[in-house]
């Protein structure tokens, strides 16, 4: 959960002289970090923690939103009215990057801590892997070879996840995670690619986005 945290001390809680803050963080070993802390009056620190709230679980809540929406809207052509792969994929994926999206703003999980962190890895995994199946459909191309492999991998990550000891799991998610980065760079690379050759404008439009998820994921 990236959350920013705010408390007020009451004036009575203050002594003449030196006064000490301690502060106790209970989390899971390897899952949370506590940046450094400010002091000072309320007219002050109050503006700086309401933006850095929005920043940090405002957007987080819109994008899930947003991909949520996106990812219902999807199916609904997907299954029902047009029914074509690319409907279906899109909406995989973005799907799959909402329930990601969770994990930055939910503040009491509902399942087990190592359950939900399997949950949260997988979906990147997963999003990864239905974006190039996205893709590719969208652009009329199949690569059998390396859909598949990406599938067998997304398969090998869930169940390393569900099966590595919770201290673990950030450790070895960040290895997966590099792969799906990779993807993410061969897609972008490989729409320029289509778009600068072929003067495809679905190219050049969805390589753009994906720009921006590379640097950020970066």
């Amino acid at each position: 959960m990236h959350r920013p945290l705010y408390f007020q001390l009451p004036e009575s809680a203050l002594i003449a002289g030196q006064n000490y803050i301690y502060i106790q963080l209970r989390v899971y070993p390897g899952y949370a970090h506590l940046g450094a802390a400010r002091v000072g009056a309320d007219e002050v620190l109050r503006p700086v923690f309401e933006r850095q709230r929005f920043i940090q679980t405002g957007l987080s809540q819109i994008v899930f939103a947003v991909s949520l929406l996106c990812g219902l809207v999807g199916l609904l052509f997907g299954l029902v009215l047009e029914r074509r792969s690319t409907n279906f994929y899109f909406a995989l994926t973005t799907l799959s990057w909402s329930l990601y999206c969770l994990n930055l703003f939910v503040r009491d999980i509902p399942v087990s801590a190592k359950l939900w962190w399997a949950l949260i890895h997988s979906n990147l995994e997963w999003a990864g892997v239905f974006l190039l199946f996205f893709c590719h459909r969208l652009l009329g191309v199949r690569r059998p070879i390396l859909e598949r492999g990406l599938v067998v991998l997304a398969l090998v990550a869930t169940g390393t996840y569900l099966y590595t000891d919770l201290v673990q799991v950030n450790y070895v998610a960040r290895r997966f995670h590099l792969v799906t980065l990779c993807v993410a760079v061969y897609l972008t690379l490989w729409l320029g690619w289509r778009y600068f050759r072929y003067r495809q404008s679905e190219a050049g439009l969805v390589g753009w986005c994906l720009i921006a998820v590379v640097i950020l994921g970066a």
